[in-house]
């Protein structure tokens, strides 16, 4: 698996899959959200965005966050 910002991705998807089976390989996974170099921050979506019904509108939140 290739992402262009996660070069790991597989190394990761092995560690996740290892926490969900309650196992540990050599250290636990880290979820880390941080902002592109030279590009400003943008709020994450709300939790429950499209909840009200406003899909577009929370597909739109998520697409520039």
């Amino acid at each position: 698996m290739h992402l262009l910002h996660k070069p790991d991705a597989a190394e990761a998807l092995e560690r996740w899959t290892a926490f969900w089976h309650g196992e540990l390989l050599d250290r636990p996974p880290v979820l880390a959200i941080l902002p592109r170099e030279n590009q400003p921050a943008v709020e994450p979506p709300r939790q429950l965005a499209g909840t009200d019904g406003d899909y577009a509108g929370a597909v739109q939140a998520f697409d520039a966050w």
